[in-house]
């Protein structure tokens, strides 16, 4: 038994080319904790919000955009009897929110010729209480995630099956955590190239071509 709910909103544009989608959700379990016991007695009932906008635009007979965004919230607590200290109660309270959000493009560019390019972003956040309550003794320990990317690709049509795949990726991170007054923090990056291809052949296929070797010879 909870409360909550959904909602979303989609909307076209007049000239047809163009969307967007809104969506919200929510969700409490504090009546389902109230009726039925559990072996954790929550201090905080479990919680969760989120949301997310979604876009299309048709840029050209062959070039779509689309953005997508999304974010989460939640808390949820409880106390329970403690492994270390036989008699004491042991609490945990958790907070988190989290976001996603990416861009992406792709075009065609000529014949055969194609572009695919894409941008992204995501964070997540914990911030974490725990305390031997009986004993005082606290711990607050938080943690966030940052990641940053782009990525460019071409793709060259080589036949009806068969392609050739170039292009770039970055990649930024960063992450902070902390438990009580002392902290770890990092940051990361990198960069990379890459070329690839998919080559689709058939038996069928090496039997003709070795025929006509064979002919010519």
């Amino acid at each position: 038994m909870t409360i909550g709910g959904s909602a979303s909103i989609e909307q076209l544009s007049k000239d047809k080319k163009g969307s967007f989608v809104v969506e919200a959700d929510y969700t409490n379990l504090t009546p389902y904790f109230k009726l039925f016991k559990t072996l954790r007695q929550p201090t905080t009932y479990p919680e969760i919000a989120g949301g997310s906008f979604t876009y299309r635009r048709q840029t050209s007979k062959t070039g779509m955009l689309k953005a997508y965004f999304y974010g989460n919230w939640s808390r949820f607590g409880y106390k329970s009897e403690s492994l270390e200290y036989p008699g004491d109660e042991e609490l945990f309270e958790l907070k988190n929110y989290n976001v996603y959000s990416n861009i992406t493009y792709k075009e065609s560019l000529g014949k055969n010729w194609r572009m695919n390019a894409g941008i992204s972003y995501s964070t997540n956040k914990d911030d974490i209480h725990l305390d031997t309550i009986a004993k005082g003794l606290r711990a607050n320990v938080g943690g966030r995630s940052d990641l940053s990317q782009a990525r460019l690709v071409f793709t060259r049509s080589l036949g009806s099956f068969s392609s050739l795949r170039f292009g770039g990726e970055y990649q930024y991170a960063v992450e902070n955590t902390a438990y009580n007054q002392y902290r770890l923090d990092y940051v990361d990056n990198f960069a990379a190239g890459f070329v690839e291809a998919d080559i689709f052949f058939t038996l069928s296929s090496l039997v003709v071509q070795v025929y006509e070797l064979n002919i010519l010879r």
